[in-house]
């Protein structure tokens, strides 16, 4: 079925000329143009937004642009919004090439519900099915602060939300640690294990496999309980 939003978007489209697949072409080539000057130490990623606007959002799969967004942009990690069923299965993943990876944003920005661990760690299980799991990561889908008016969480949800987000990470590494690729947990950043911030910032936790330990672990658990919210 096709929504009213889509009809919109369909809508606006059509009264501009623009054909959807030119426009990606267009948009892979200009994302290729801005990120081509960045140092070759320097992780770039991109982020899909679906919007936060009621009124305006994407209610498709990813796969009529995956082939082209994961093998056609020159950027190393996409940031994907799977955190309700407007997004669709996970199965556009299995376009993603070796070397590049995908932050799952399963964790709602937008609701103070808070979701089920089990849950998260079951949707992370589905979307291996169709990409190793050393290439996923997880975060919130989208920033807290994803307008001008914010989102209606207060620090403690959102303190809350990134605490678990570092958590079931965690709890990857407690499940693997005698299997052949344990896993770590840490923001991504140049650091493993490193101080969380919200805000209008975005939190990923990486779960890749490395040489870890209980130790390692056990500071990826002190690591989640000091999380604290940049209210800025």
């Amino acid at each position: 079925s096709v929504t009213p939003v889509c009809l919109r978007a369909r809508a606006l489209r059509s009264a501009l000329g623009y054909d959807w697949r030119d426009l990606l072409k267009l948009y892979v080539l200009v994302i290729n143009a801005v990120a081509a000057p960045a140092p070759p130490a320097l992780r770039v990623a991109i982020h899909v937004c679906r919007s936060q606007d009621p009124s305006w959002q994407a209610v498709a799969s990813y796969e009529p642009i995956a082939d082209a967004m994961f093998n056609g942009i020159n950027l190393g990690a996409y940031l994907l919004e799977w955190d309700n069923p407007r997004a669709g299965s996970f199965e556009p993943l299995r376009h993603l090439p070796k070397g590049k990876r995908v932050v799952l944003g399963l964790v709602s920005a937008t609701s103070a519900t808070l979701e089920s661990a089990d849950d998260l760690k079951r949707r992370i299980e589905e979307a291996a099915r169709y990409v190793p799991l050393d290439q996923l990561c997880l975060s919130p889908q989208c920033g807290f602060s994803s307008t001008v008016e914010g989102n209606e969480l207060t620090p403690e949800q959102q303190a809350a939300k990134l605490r678990l987000v570092v958590e079931v990470a965690e709890a990857h590494v407690v499940q693997r640690l005698a299997a052949a690729q344990p896993l770590i947990a840490g923001p991504e950043v140049d650091r493993r294990v490193g101080p969380v911030a919200a805000g209008r910032r975005r939190v990923v936790v990486e779960v890749a496999p490395v040489d870890v330990d209980v130790d390692a672990a056990q500071r990826v658990h002190r690591a989640a309980k000091a999380v604290e919210v940049d209210p800025d």
